[in-house]
């Protein structure tokens, strides 16, 4: 019966460290996966803000284009009135 019960010890403490190995293994393993998916979300949050950031250059650069237009025709009708008064 010791032998036995001995024995029995020995089997579970063999079946908990190869469940305890498997469980760690496939921890990392799926915390790799999820740092792996972590790192993607973080470079494509990053890439849309960047776009974004573009993007709001681009409305910039095109509002003070429109003014510089405005004001060279602006600038253009009054040099075009000061010449028909000469």
């Amino acid at each position: 019966l010791l032998s036995t019960i001995s024995t029995l010890g020995s089997s579970i403490s063999t079946l908990l460290s190869k469940q305890e190995r498997d469980f760690l293994s496939a921890y990392r393993a799926h915390m790799q996966n999820v740092q792996k998916d972590f790192y993607s979300m973080r470079s494509e949050v990053e890439a849309k803000e960047e776009a974004l950031r573009q993007n709001v250059v681009v409305r910039q650069l095109e509002r003070e284009r429109d003014w510089y237009r405005k004001e060279a025709l602006h600038l253009d009708k009054v040099v075009g009135k000061s010449v028909k008064r000469e």
